[in-house]
Parts: C-alpha cells; sequence; structure tokens
C-alpha cells in the first residue's frame, strides 16, 4: 500500500547520503502522504550502504508505526511537528553533517 511513498524516501534518502550531505547514519529525508495521512521516514541508526526501501518506516500523523519493523529515525518528533505547524511542506530533509 506505501510502496511508492517508500521508494520515494529511500531514493530521496540515497541522494542526500552519495551527496555528501550526511556522514555515517547522522541525517534523513522524510516524505508526508497526505492522500493517505501518513509520513515515511528512514529508520534510526541504519547504515545507508545496508537501507532498502523496504527499511524505510511509516507512521501516522501522530507518529505510530503503520508499517515497518525498525525504529523511525530520532529526528520524527522535529519531522512531525514542522508537518504539523507547516501544511504546505511535504518533505524534509534533516542533515547533522560536520
Amino acid at each position: 500500500m506505501y510502496r511508492a511513498l517508500k521508494e520515494t524516501t529511500f531514493n530521496a534518502n540515497i541522494a542526500i547520503k552519495k551527496s555528501g550531505l550526511v556522514l555515517l547514519t547522522w541525517g534523513n529525508v522524510s516524505v508526508k502522504d497526505d492522500a493517505l495521512k501518513v509520513i515515511a521516514i528512514k529508520p534510526s541508526g541504519v547504515a545507508y550502504e545496508t537501507t532498502t526501501a523496504d527499511d524505510i518506516v511509516v507512521v501516522d500523523f501522530d507518529g505510530n508505526i503503520v508499517e515497518g519493523t525498525l525504529r523511525p529515525s530520532v529526528d520524527l518528533p522535529s519531522h512531525l511537528a514542522l508537518y504539523k505547524a507547516h501544511k504546505e511542506i511535504k518533505a524534509i530533509v534533516h542533515t547533522h553533517s560536520t
């Protein structure tokens, strides 16, 4: 049900890694789907080199996991706050590079 959203989110996460915007596992992209009322985000602490689209975690707008077996990024609370405060935001890139 969330395959396309997970693929989009996975590809965006791989793109920020390849661009050099993130180091190790620090940083992620989340993508919001208003129609499905969910957000997809990279799992916490999983290396980009081993992450697959199947690893992407899907949560509802309250942060409850609706699909996925891994823990969502520790940045999820800040992503949720931004999505709630700014309805026009569709995706968030969060990096921790030095």
